[in-house]
């Protein structure tokens, strides 16, 4: 299905493309995150994106080439607030490429028991 939404950072290295499958709300991302301060980018599009805590949404990051450590901040913020909602949240990334694998499977505290929010290596 085509992208309902694209968003682009200033510098148009980041993209995330929303599209709505099967129920839930997918977000690709793809590029890269290399800006000084991605929260200030990241979080705005997070307020819009994910509004409704009550939805399923699924990321997939397996796509970006590179993000900077002061991506997780806003990644991180976006996961707590998702443990406060009822619908789901899950995190794909490519377990085959090294830094995806040692960033995100940092994020696995965040996972809960019944798989609500569930980060997944591919």
């Amino acid at each position: 299905m085509e992208a309902i939404k694209e968003y682009k950072n200033d510098a148009g290295l980041l993209k995330l493309k929303v599209k709505e499958e099967e129920g839930n709300i997918v977000v690709d991302w793809e590029g890269e995150s290399t800006d000084d301060n991605p929260a200030k980018y990241l979080e705005p599009v997070f307020n819009e994106i994910f509004a409704d805590v009550s939805r399923n949404y699924i990321v997939n990051i397996g796509k970006l080439k590179y993000m900077n450590s002061g991506t997780m901040t806003p990644l991180i913020t976006l996961l707590k607030r998702m443990t406060q909602g009822t619908g789901s949240f899950i995190i794909k990334y490519d377990a085959k490429i090294k830094w995806q694998e040692l960033s995100f499977d940092a994020l696995i505290l965040f996972q809960t028991e019944d798989e609500r929010i569930n980060i997944i290596g591919e």
